[in-house]
């Protein structure tokens, strides 16, 4: 299974780790109550950390964005935050298939509620796929 998101390139380009670095050195408040950045913008840092081979640290990072997202209440970001953590737990840890999938199943309850379409079919292939 191959998450579209989560591919990292198997030579991650150097200009590109120094970049998100430089970014993330310039928000010392993130993941803090102070940091008043839009969430979006952190989730696509995020990922772009995950597509560098950077596991440890997007999963480091996805913690902390949904531990905001959850002390701000906010369930779009929420759920989009563990739908992400799910597809790297799923394809860079597979010993974490549990948490995995109580993520995915979180998130799927909550795009059905929120119905949030495109995002709920994206989590629902994850589970057809594991079914399989």
């Amino acid at each position: 299974m191959k998450c579209p998101h989560c591919q990292a390139s198997p030579n991650p380009d150097p200009e590109a780790i120094a970049i998100l670095d430089n970014i993330i050195a310039a928000r010392p408040e993130i993941a803090s109550d102070k940091d008043v950045t839009w969430g979006g913008l952190d989730i696509i840092f995020l990922e772009a950390a995950a597509l560098l081979g950077r596991y440890d640290e997007a999963r480091k990072y996805y913690d902390e964005a949904l531990k905001v997202a959850t002390e701000m209440r906010y369930r779009p970001e929420i759920a989009l935050t563990r739908l992400n953590l799910a597809e790297l737990l799923l394809e860079h840890y597979p010993d974490e298939k549990k948490e995995a999938l109580e993520h995915l199943d979180f998130a799927i309850k909550e795009f059905r509620d929120m119905k949030m379409q495109p995002s709920l079919e994206r989590a629902l292939r994850h589970k057809k796929i594991l079914e399989t």
